[in-house]
């Protein structure tokens, strides 16, 4: 399961969630970050932003793991997929349209 989602913004506050194996919640800290395998991927566009989310939820997700599949619309067409390693069978697809007045925006 994705087990850390990140956003840095442009004032590098970050927002976001890293649960550890045992489903203890981490700081938002680099380190923590990466333990996980992740890697930072930046919005090509200044000033983008996304309209959309979607993916597909864990089969059983008991504890505090977001989804297997997660993959974010920016508002200039790109796209960014995140999956979980090893990919085990998904749960039932999501997909939210975000409305103007609610936008994540100033995402570095």
């Amino acid at each position: 399961p994705i087990q850390c989602l990140c956003f840095e913004f442009v004032d590098n506050t970050r927002r976001g969630f890293c649960f550890s194996s045992d489903h203890q919640r981490l700081p938002l800290t680099d380190q923590n970050l990466l333990s996980f395998g992740g890697e930072w991927v930046d919005v090509p566009f200044y000033g983008d932003y996304i309209t959309n989310i979607s993916g597909y939820h864990q089969v059983q997700d008991n504890y505090s793991f977001m989804c297997q599949i997660l993959q974010m619309t920016f508002k200039s067409g790109t796209t960014i997929k995140i999956e979980s390693f090893p990919r085990l069978q998904r749960g039932t697809s999501f997909a939210i349209d975000l409305p103007e007045h609610n936008l994540l925006t100033e995402i570095c």
